[in-house]
Order: structure tokens, then C-alpha cells, then sequence
């Protein structure tokens, strides 16, 4: 599991919502049609669609259609000629009714964004739309039509598995980031986490999170976005939220662990946190100077224990940010602050090379902390952090990229069903099953962002094949730390796609190193979170050589799993030498299977020749289906195998003999078939 940054890059997701949102006109009145998800391009915006009910249809056999569109940059053009709907089957294209709206179909409400009326037939529901939009006096073209369906109302009904859930504020104040400096971004999320520890009350407009916000805005139209361009004009706002209007300051350079210092200040005092560059200015607004946390002496590891002295007795020991302070160009790594400071989180960093850094997380952060207490953050040796922590049974969440925590998680924890179900699916003697799993799913910031993005593998695979099962892993806890990008994923997908939980279930950990007493704890809220998220399969990660008594160990871990009726079976990524040491090889444990890894797609510098080695091995595997060698497992290394023409040049090369299913479908021809 490697993680990566989020791509910096303006995308374009289309998102026709239709909801019933009541009058919007005082002369119609709507009804709900159904949800759609569309992905494509490079900038986001929402249609929302209404059916018009209450007027006589100008033809026989047809009804209006009216979409908002409502563009979340500056408003731009869009051309009546060039707006469509094209009908599911793909038969039908309609223009804009002309003799609705001021010109071609077009009306232009108080808030200046246009809407378009479509007559259609009377018994479509679904359609394609299709846009030229005008970017600085330029068209591009976009075509909103790589998939589409109906999706379920929301569950709200789950309550938290792992994190306190806040209040938020209908009303939002977004601010535009894009252009801050490291420093004011910084002072921003400082802001941002101080306020939400009362109420969530402030959004950042940065790479693509805001979609979030107007996705949320959909499902609750009480949602307000009002715009706050100057940061000290918020800092004015919001100044009550800082305790006795004091700050500390802190040296801002690359790798000081000054940052740290000073959030976890702001988490436990409310004191306002400010980069040094700051601080006149911040002065200059009536604030009062309180500590300079660069004051503290000694290596990283005392300076952090200084603070973690001082605060250890107000700090939550449920949750801790584990945040790098090595910044990238673009200041990705400010992020997530917001949260930790408005959960009253311990915000530190060690590296694993570092001895006193490991002694401090050993010694100290761990054993004060609870057990089975998530870490959001990452770390500077992913292998060597994720096996100390599981010693002490927690876990970690890859999140160091992640924006506007403090305001997603405190949405209603809406629940959303998965898109499409397993086939029943008996099993053929002659046959050889294989399933393909994209790894790292569990990774929150690559999900809520690279995940969809344009390029990305799941973008990929939307627009071209879709003929043939793949399995994506996903994180079961994002319904309580961004529903929504739960909601955009499983909304997107085709009708070949299929989400199980990336490991090791609510975080990654390994399982053969965690404490039994602690495990079935882990078991029980990763079984909650599961079902809050429609799966029903779990991944899990480990290394071979780290169960204390080989396979006895492994059954005695597998059985805290299969022991939870909603929990199927499971996969099994096992290290040494890219989750394949085992090689395909099937743990049964209370008659559920735990398959491992027979090959990976994991290369580098992919080629033709590598890829079809694999597809070799497959070919060549059993077609007993009462044998464990009749079914396999192909890991997709997500940060290698970068394109979806490599997958698809696998799955060509795969024997006659061989069938693609989904993991979930994997699991069910095993557990029905297989002799034990």
C-alpha cells in the first residue's frame, strides 16, 4: 500500500440531481424523478432536474423537463444550440423547447443562472446530457454519458462507530484558497478547526472538495454557501470562537515541528495558531500574543513531549493525527488540522528512522491513548508504523491530504447501497473463476479525491470498457467522515463494478500482531461500518512471517471475522513479495473462505510481456471447482498499473476457459463448491 498526494487538478464531474425540492416556480410545481451521477471532464457542476407537473403538456404522449445548471466557478455561457438530452436507450436526442424560457428554451432566474426546459417522452426517466460550455471565450466540449441509474434514498440511521459526530451550520462560509500562500492557508484550517469544535461552520474551496459541499447542498437545500474572500475578514467573524482572543506563533519552515505544536495548542486552549509571517498582522486585529512555540528546546521527540505533558490531561485519547510536517510546493500537508483541533486531538508526527521519535510514540502517545483508537495522518515508514500500532491494537487511516473534515464529518452520516449485487452464480466444472482487485481503497484523501478524478483508473473505467467484473476497495468509514464520496463512487459505477472494504476493514492494521482482546472489538465496529456501507466482504493485510504460529495463528485471527454473520468471507494480503506469498492459497475459518493473492499487477514499468505472464498463470490453474486451485485473486497495484488498458489487456489474454466475477461472486462459487 503506497499512498500518494492528491492529484492537483480542476476537474469536471457533472452531477444531475433531481430532487423534490418543492416550488421553485411560482406558476409549476415539481415531482422527483430519481438521482443520477455522472462522471466527465474538468470543472464541476450540478443540473438539477425537475419534472413540471401541473401544466398541460404541449403534445401528446410528452412532459417537461426543467434543469438547473449551476456552475461552481464564475458563471459561464452556455449555448441553447449546443445543450441536449439524450434519452437511456440512446435513440432519442432532444433540444431545448424553444417556447419556454427568453431565448431557445432558456430563462434566466434572479440568481442569473440558466435553466433549460426538454420536452420528452412521457415515459423517460433517464437521460444523457450533453454540454458545450464557454471557458474565457472559449467552447470545450463535455459529454456527461458515462453511466447512469437510479439510486436509494439515503439511511441516516447508522450512528458513530469511531468518531464523535459535531454540529454544522446550515449556513456555510466558504473560502477560496486556491491562491493562499502556505502561511494563510495554514492560519485558514487553524480558523476552520477552532470554530468547529462548537459548530462546523467554515469550508475551503481547494482542488475538488467543494463538489462535496455541493452534493450535500443537494440532499439538504437548507444549506447555505455565502463567500468570504479575505482571511482576516473571517478571522473578524469568528474571533469569539478564540479563547481570551490569544495566539501562539511558530516557525512555518519546511520539517519544523512547530505546526504540530502550536495545533495541538489551538485543540486543547483555542488559542489561535499563527505562522510567524503573521503575526503583525494578526496583532494588528486585536489578538494577544501568548507563547512562541520555536521557544521550545530540543529535538523533535522533547519538544513534542513538552506539549503532550502540558495538554495529555484535556487531549482526546479516542482519536490522534499523526500529520508529516515535510510540506509539499503545494502545502497538501496543512490539511487535516481542521479536524484533529476541533476533536481536541493530540496533533504530533515521528519518523520511524528517528529513535527518540519511536521511544516517544512507543512509550508515551501509545500506551496513554485507548485502545482501538483510529489515527487519521500518515507516517514516514507505512510498514513499520502500521506494525507498532497494531501491537497496541489501533489503526490508521491514510489522510494526511484530507480537506474539510471538520465540515464533512459533521453532515448526517448517510448510508448508500451499493450499485449492483453478486450474480447467483452455481459454478461450472471446466471453469477456472478469477477476480481482480484495485487495491488501496482504504486510502480516505485518494478516495474522496483521485479516486474520480479525470485520468484516475475508475475515470478510466467509466468511459471505455465496462464489459467484464472488477472488484474496488473502499473505505467502510467514510460514511461518517464524508458520506458523500461513499455516495459519488457507488452512484458512478457501472454495472460491472463491485466495492468491498480495503484493509484491514475500518483501518489498516495487522491482524496477526493485534491483540486478541482488543481484535474483537475492531471486529465488532468494522462489522458496523461495513453494513452502514452495503459490504459484506473484508480485506485484510499482513505479513506471513509475523504470525507468532503460522497457521494456526491465521485461522485463530480469521475467526474473529467469520464468526460476524455479515461478514461472508474475506481476502488476504499477504507480504512478502506483493501480497502473493501465499500464492492463492484458501484459509477456511466457520466455512467461510479467506482467499490470498495468487499474482499481482504490480510493476512499475508494465508491459505486454509482464501482463501476460500473469494471465498465463491464471490459464494454467485448476478447473476443479471442488478444489481451492480452481479460483484466483489478482491484486491491481493502483499506483503502478496506472492505466485501465493494462487491466483490459489482461482480461483479453485470459484462456476461454477462464471467467471474470466479482470478489463477492468469488467468494460464493468457493463457498459453494469447494470440498473441505
Amino acid at each position: 500500500m503506497k499512498k500518494i498526494k492528491l492529484a492537483i487538478v480542476v476537474f469536471l464531474t457533472a452531477l444531475l440531481i433531481i430532487l423534490p425540492l418543492g416550488c421553485l416556480d411560482v406558476n409549476y410545481e415539481y415531482e422527483q424523478l430519481g438521482k443520477y451521477f455522472f462522471l466527465g471532464g474538468n470543472t464541476m457542476c450540478i443540473e438539477r432536474g425537475y419534472l413540471v407537473t401541473n401544466v398541460t403538456s404541449p403534445e401528446a404522449g410528452k412532459k417537461l423537463i426543467k434543469v438547473d445548471v449551476n456552475y461552481t466557478q464564475e458563471q459561464r455561457t452556455i449555448y441553447a444550440s449546443q445543450v441536449t438530452l439524450i434519452s437511456d436507450d440512446g435513440d432519442t436526442e432532444y433540444s431545448p423547447y424553444m417556447e419556454l424560457g427568453d431565448t431557445l428554451g432558456f430563462e434566466r432566474p434572479a440568481n442569473g443562472l440558466p435553466t433549460v426546459y426538454f420536452l420528452v417522452n412521457e415515459n423517460e426517466l433517464k437521460f444523457t446530457f450533453k454540454v458545450i460550455v464557454g471557458l474565457t471565450g472559449k467552447l470545450i466540449n463535455f459529454t456527461i454519458s458515462a453511466y447512469q441509474k437510479e439510486i436509494t434514498e439515503p439511511d441516516t440511521s447508522f450512528d458513530s462507530v469511531y468518531f464523535e459526530k459535531k454540529e454544522y451550520s446550515k449556513t456555510v462560509y466558504v473560502v477560496d484558497a486556491r491562491k493562499f500562500n502556505r502561511d494563510r492557508l495554514a492560519l485558514l484550517i487553524n480558523i476552520q478547526g477552532i470554530v468547529a469544535k462548537t459548530k462546523a461552520e467554515i469550508y475551503i474551496d481547494r482542488y475538488n472538495d467543494i463538489s462535496y459541499l455541493y452534493t450535500a447542498q443537494c440532499y439538504d437545500p437548507e444549506i447555505n454557501i455565502v463567500r468570504v474572500n479575505d482571511l482576516f475578514e473571517l478571522l473578524k467573524m469568528f474571533e469569539s470562537h478564540v479563547k481570551d482572543k490569544k495566539f501562539v506563533t511558530y516557525n512555518s519552515a519546511n520539517g519544523d515541528i512547530g505546526i504540530n505544536l502550536a495545533s495541538t495548542v489551538s485543540a486543547a486552549e483555542s488559542y489561535l495558531a499563527v505562522p510567524e509571517s503573521l503575526r503583525s498582522q494578526v496583532e494588528q486585529a486585536g489578538f494577544e500574543f501568548h507563547e512562541d512555540m520555536s521557544l521550545i528546546e530540543g529535538d523533535r521527540a522533547q519538544k513534542q513531549r513538552v506539549i503532550f505533558n502540558r495538554y495529555k490531561d484535556v487531549l482526546n485519547k479516542n482519536l490522534l493525527i499523526h500529520q508529516p510536517v515535510e510540506l509539499s510546493d503545494e502545502a497538501d500537508t496543512y490539511a487535516l488540522r481542521d479536524y484533529g483541533i476541533s476533536n481536541s486531538c493530540f496533533i504530533f508526527f515521528t519518523r520511524h528512522d528517528e529513535q527518540t521519535d519511536v521511544d516517544f510514540l512507543r512509550n508515551e502517545v501509545l500506551p496513554w491513548a485507548n485502545s482501538n483508537t483510529p489515527i487519521l495522518g500518515w507516517s514516514s515508514d507505512e510498514l513499520e508504523f502500521v506494525i507498532e500500532i497494531s501491537k497496541f491494537g489501533d489503526f490508521i487511516i491514510a489522510s494526511d491530504y484530507a480537506f474539510n473534515l471538520s465540515y464533512l464529518s459533521a453532515l448526517e452520516h448517510t448510508t448508500f447501497s451499493q450499485p449492483n449485487e453478486d450474480r447467483q452464480i452455481t459454478g461450472e466444472q471446466g471453469k477456472h473463476y478469477v477476480a481482480l482487485l484495485l487495491s488501496d481503497g482504504d486510502n480516505l484523501q485518494y478516495f474522496q479525491g483521485e479516486y474520480l478524478l479525470d485520468g484516475s483508473l475508475f475515470a478510466q473505467r467509466l468511459k471505455g470498457r465496462t464489459d467484464y467484473k472488477l472488484t474496488w476497495t473502499v473505505p467502510p468509514l467514510a460514511f461518517e467522515l464524508n458520506a458523500y464520496s461513499l455516495q459519488r463512487v457507488y452512484a458512478s459505477a457501472s454495472e460491472n463494478d463491485h466495492f468491498i472494504t480495503g484493509p484491514s476493514g475500518a483501518g489498516y492494521m495487522n491482524s496477526s500482531l493485534f491483540p486478541n482482546d482488543i481484535l474483537s472489538a475492531f471486529v465488532e465496529k468494522t462489522t458496523k461500518a461495513m453494513r452502514a456501507s452495503d459490504i459484506d466482504v473484508i480485506t485484510l493485510l499482513d505479513n506471513k512471517h509475523k504470525f507468532a504460529n503460522g497457521e494456526t495463528s491465521i485461522l485463530e485471527k480469521a475467526g474473529y471475522y467469520s464468526s460476524q454473520d455479515a461478514i461472508k468471507g474475506g481476502i488476504w494480503l499477504m507480504d512478502p513479495s506483493k501480497y502473493e506469498y501465499d500464492k492463492g492459497k484458501i484459509y477456511w475459518s466457520n466455512d467461510k473462505p479467506f482467499i490470498t493473492v495468487r499474482r499481482s499487477l504490480w510493476d512499475t514499468n508494465p508491459s505486454e510481456l509482464i501482463i501476460r505472464s500473469v494471465a498465463n498463470v491464471v490459464n494454467m490453474q485448476s478447473t476443479d471447482i471442488t478444489t481451492n486451485g480452481a479460483y484466483s485473486l489478482i491484486n491491481v497495484h493502483v499506483w503502478t498499473i496506472t492505466q485501465m488498458s493494462w487491466i483490459n489487456y489482461f482480461v483479453d489474454n485470459l484462456a476461454s476457459h477462464v471467467e471474470v466475477v466479482s470478489v463477492g461472486e468469488l467468494i460464493d462459487i468457493a463457498s459453494a463448491n469447494v470440498v473441505r
